[in-house]
């Protein structure tokens, strides 16, 4: 069954590709997997850590949450609050199901091999895309950014720019933090390193987007700071806490008080009219999404407006200014409280004894995720196993050592 998860992972690049009706390899092994999990524990003789147990319940709930906060408000139009539902149901369960099957380290390990394979074919998909080679329906097309009339600006097998920049984050951060140990096929050691640098170059070139390498620098240097700041501090994840806080209010105050020349800086990033273009439809479709939902901030937009421009909302490239007009301040502490949990979890992780080295690839990872959130729409199938992957609580040696750690320091997992 694990071998099962290990393929769902691997289907991902192919979630825009029918094979029953309209749904994809991992819409259906999605079902099946969670029946299965469920299977086991009740009449196939499985069992998890206590602590395992309690994350998962944990999660359960955060994720009910998540969901009742984006149909609450849509009660009353039938068309809307079923769209709705169902979209937040399949995102909870692509959540959930990362935390259920990774149970140990070696569940770990194949997670980012998958992740690493997962990232390879977006880099590769993508260029063949941008050269022309394969022609894919979905693939959004623009006019080149590096001034190479024969590379066209391409996405490839994914839909959304910022998956590629969270996948390819996580890949490169694996490699570098598992280097001096066996690892996937030739992905060990500095050529392993080198390996991934070079599938992050090619997607950058073919992808030409702005919001890869800026996810990617953000979640390297994160790597960096928070590496430095267990070395320094026992009480390092406090620090950590105050200075994400404190990043996000200078970055709201910077954006509120230099917002036109930080808008002609970024317009001029990219070399195109096009790059320029972006920049200017995303600030204008903000200020559209800002007039649906400032008068029903608590609970977000008009049912009846909602059903109108469900596809505009969806595609709306910041997730927390998606999420309030989806429903409201309610949804958006609903996100918040996932991330916060994701970063709580890798902590507690870091504290019963799993490797820092672990712990500061999701940490990183999760910080990465914070900043691509900013200027993607967010919220895919991709984006939500990821962070079900940073929020799992794998055992440190075997059952036995990690009850009685529990044991001694139950306050660890509080």
């Amino acid at each position: 069954m694990r071998w099962l998860f290990f393929i769902w992972v691997l289907s991902m690049p192919f979630y825009q590709f029918s094979v029953i009706g309209s749904f994809s390899v991992d819409n259906i092994l999605a079902p099946v997997l969670l029946f299965a999990w469920f299977a086991q524990m009740t009449v196939g003789g499985g069992s998890v850590a206590a602590f395992q147990a309690t994350n998962i319940v944990k999660s359960i709930v955060v994720a009910v949450f998540y969901f009742i906060a984006h149909i609450i408000g849509l009660i009353g139009t039938q068309e809307a609050v079923w769209h709705s539902a169902y979209l937040a149901a399949t995102n909870m369960l692509y959540f959930i199901l990362p935390i259920l099957f990774i149970r140990s380290l070696d569940d770990l390990k194949r997670f980012k091999d998958a992740v690493i394979i997962v990232a390879i074919i977006a880099s590769i998909s993508g260029l063949l895309s941008a050269l022309g080679i394969i022609e894919l329906e979905f693939a959004r097309q623009a006019e080149s950014r590096i001034g190479v009339e024969s590379l066209q600006k391409s996405i490839g097998v994914f839909s959304s720019y910022g998956d590629v920049g969270i996948l390819l984050s996580l890949a490169l951060l694996t490699v570098i933090a598992r280097h001096k140990e066996k690892g996937f096929f030739l992905l060990k050691s500095y050529f392993g390193i080198g390996t991934l640098i070079v599938i992050c170059l090619i997607a950058i070139i073919s992808m030409q987007s702005r919001n890869i390498v800026l996810t990617i620098i953000a979640a390297l240097l994160a790597y960096w700071m928070i590496g430095h700041l267990m070395k320094i501090s026992k009480n390092w994840n406090y620090i950590l806490y105050a200075v994400i806080s404190l990043a996000a209010a200078f970055s709201i105050t910077i954006v509120a008080l230099f917002s036109a020349p930080l808008l002609e800086f970024v317009q001029g990033i990219g070399g195109t009219k096009e790059a320029a273009g972006t920049v200017s439809n995303r600030l204008e479709q903000y200020g559209v999404m800002w007039d649906l939902v400032k008068d029903r901030v608590w609970i977000g937009v008009d049912p009846s407006v909602y059903e109108k421009r469900i596809n505009e909302i969806n595609l709306t490239h910041n997730i927390w200014l998606k999420e309030l007009v989806q429903g409201g301040i309610i949804t958006v502490l609903a996100m918040l409280m996932i991330f916060w949990r994701a970063l709580m979890v890798q902590v507690a992780n870091y504290r019963r004894g799993c490797e820092s080295k672990d712990v500061l690839v999701f940490l990183s990872c999760v910080i990465g995720m914070l900043v691509a959130t900013q200027f993607y729409p967010g919220g895919t199938l991709v984006f939500w196993c990821i962070l079900g992957a940073c929020s799992t609580m794998p055992l440190v040696v075997d059952k036995k050592i990690t009850e009685k750690i529990e044991n001694k320091f139950p306050h660890v997992l509080r």
